[in-house]
């Protein structure tokens, strides 16, 4: 038993070291192509959209949207999610905790953003429309599977004792990719975020209210049920790092920047409960 929870954790650890390997790979590649989207488009230029997002429902029409506020939020958003999953792989050496376990995939998932980049190229080279549709997929799978490995954390708050957390992980990315697979999308409307407008954006976004509210309702009732007086720290982290997606998901500049309180919030609670 001993030597099969070592061999436990020794995947574990090796499986977030691979993913901190590739952000770190997908993060210097994708800021790389939002300076060479810069510099080969200009700064000031812009692309073709026919919608302007706010956020989900909250959007108005458009014609030409500046390329700008995008390359710059990849350019913000990539460091931070490799220092804030580089910060979490070293938390997790030390207590190894499932939630640090799963909210690392979480944060990895934003990675999922810098696709966007290269949805530049092809719009403004005047690409197909099919591999563009493939990055509003690809996009929307990482949005979906970062939303599993939250829900996934808070169920681990719960004191859930099944082991096996790379099974959660294969599942979760097997559903994503089954969903993302199959959302139907309007291959005619561009938006402001540079990917096609969601057919079925009510249900997308029935999804993300769901799944968002069950997690942090489980971080509740671990605190109030459990008596786990570090839970709602960890609550409030993880509405933190849930904002950061969101805002991420629609354009803002500054959304990478709540992965700094919520990581150092989740790191400060997980020591306080495990040291």
């Amino acid at each position: 038993m001993f030597f099969n929870a070592i061999m436990t954790l020794s995947f574990r650890n090796g499986l977030l070291t691979l993913l901190l390997v590739l952000a770190g790979t997908a993060g210097i590649f994708f800021t790389y192509s939002a300076f060479i989207a810069g510099s080969d488009f200009g700064w000031k230029s812009t692309f073709p959209a026919q919608e302007a997002v706010s956020f989900w429902f909250l959007r108005s029409p458009a014609t030409e949207i500046p390329i700008a506020p995008l390359l710059w939020q990849l350019l913000v958003l990539m460091p931070l999610v490799f220092v804030s999953l580089f910060y979490l792989r070293l938390l997790y050496r030390k207590t190894n905790s499932p939630e640090l376990f799963f909210l690392s995939f979480f944060v990895f998932s934003l990675m999922g953003e810098g696709l966007r980049v290269l949805q530049l190229f092809y719009l403004l080279n005047d690409q197909s429309y099919f591999w563009s549709l493939v990055l509003t997929r690809l996009v929307w799978i990482f949005r979906l599977f970062g939303l599993f490995m939250a829900f996934s954390a808070s169920l681990f708050g719960l004191e859930f004792t099944y082991q096996k957390l790379g099974n959660f992980v294969g599942m979760a990315l097997g559903l994503a990719v089954f969903l993302g697979a199959n959302l139907t999308f309007q291959t005619t409307v561009l938006d402001s975020t540079g990917l096609y407008a969601p057919g079925d954006e009510r249900g997308l976004l029935l999804i993300f209210l769901f799944l968002s509210l069950l997690t942090l309702a489980n971080f509740v009732f671990s605190t109030l049920a459990k008596k786990r007086p570090h839970g709602l720290g960890q609550m409030g982290s993880v509405i933190l790092l849930l904002a950061a997606s969101q805002t991420a998901y629609f354009g803002a500049v500054w959304a990478g920047l709540l992965l700094i309180p919520g990581v150092a919030l989740m790191g400060r609670k997980v020591q306080d409960a495990y040291f």
